[in-house]
């Protein structure tokens, strides 16, 4: 069932026909969102040529866009969990990822997971953060704007905090919409040393010195 059947199920729930005006009597609150732009009042009828859209047309759409957040939000979610299985089947099979401050460019999604693999061998630890950006339908295509804060901590000692776009296009598939590209671009970094660190790093790094320090007294 997709999201479109979903939310039209819970708009329609219940009893539709309490307070319908009497020109709807007897027809289906489905039947009433799929209605043609004719059978609206004049206000809303001009309100819908001034969108270019039906009003089921417009449902879908918000039903896209949920899927698109969702698809941004499982990314984020991927790369925090270190799933880098799920992290490659959210983009197409010749799906792109641009990372130019690293630098890297990945094609496709075997790149994708070989790549996120090899993450945890030279980063310690990594939080990121998806903020709402803006999504432009267009059809079975789309393009839009998330905008991230992420810190990050090497194995080497190195550290960054970085407020990001990332420049995304996407498909609607079989299996919902896929990330076609993924481009991040840093607006601002700080490298200082963070002055916090994860817990079990801050743990692991407290035993490794008092063990030092026990083996130099004994």
């Amino acid at each position: 069932m997709d999201a479109a059947t979903v939310l039209t199920r819970l708009l329609c729930s219940g009893d539709d026909e309490i307070a319908a005006p009497s020109r709807n009597r007897g027809r289906s609150c489905s039947a009433r969102l799929a209605s043609p732009a004719g059978d609206h009042p004049p206000s809303r009828q001009r309100n819908t040529k001034m969108k270019g859209r039906t009003p089921m047309s417009d449902f879908e759409a918000i039903a896209d866009r949920v899927e698109i957040e969702a698809l941004r939000a499982e990314f984020t979610d991927s790369v925090m969990m270190r799933d880098y299985d799920r992290f490659a089947s959210l983009f197409t099979p010749d799906g792109m990822l641009r990372m130019p401050n690293v630098p890297v460019e990945l094609a496709g999604r075997e790149e994708i997971r070989a790549w996120g693999r090899r993450v945890p061998d030279f980063v310690d630890f990594l939080v990121q953060n998806t903020h709402p950006g803006t999504i432009t339908l267009d059809g079975d295509t789309a393009s839009g704007r998330a905008y991230m804060s992420e810190i990050g901590h090497a194995h080497d000692g190195r550290s960054a905090l970085n407020y990001a776009i990332y420049h995304d296009r996407y498909q609607r598939t079989g299996d919902g919409w896929k990330f076609t590209e993924r481009v991040y671009e840093i607006r601002y970094e700080d490298t200082t040393p963070l002055a916090g660190s994860a817990p079990g790093a801050a743990g692991a790094a407290a035993n490794s010195a008092a063990g030092d320090t026990s083996a130099a007294e004994g």
